[in-house]
């Protein structure tokens, strides 16, 4: 989807009769809102430290994904890019979870990626662990 919000995502989720939103983190831009108001919503996942419920990309048959922490970025980067301030919120999450949990660059695995997804970018701004 273009738009839409951590709250819209966790709706579909209980559509798909999920226990919850699988995510442990939502960095939404939702509809009708500009690029200065994106949020970083934390999950109930996060909190409680339990597994994600999300499709890693690989195997969509399983849905639990133990020992990773899933991030969902709203939005269709097969057909719009991320906007700025989305952009910045992640690489921000990603780099406090590397420094809080001892994350080396090649540990962040971005399997859903679509065409116009700054993969290089982001790859290009995560903590080495020189920097830890």
């Amino acid at each position: 989807t273009l738009g839409g919000t951590a709250d819209d995502l966790a709706a579909a989720h209980e559509q798909l009769n999920l226990e919850a939103l699988g995510y442990h983190f939502v960095i939404d831009c939702g509809e009708g809102r500009t690029d200065g108001h994106v949020e970083i919503r934390v999950g109930r996942r996060w909190l409680e430290q339990t597994d994600g419920q999300f499709v890693n990309g690989k195997d969509r048959d399983q849905w639990v994904q133990p020992g990773t922490i899933g991030i969902c970025v709203i939005g269709d980067t097969d057909r719009q890019a991320m906007t700025d301030q989305q952009q910045r919120q992640l690489v921000w999450l990603v780099r406090q979870l590397q420094s809080r949990i001892g994350i080396d660059g090649d540990g962040v695995n971005v399997p859903l990626a679509g065409r116009l997804f700054p993969i290089a970018q982001l790859r290009n701004q995560l903590l080495t662990q020189r920097d830890r």
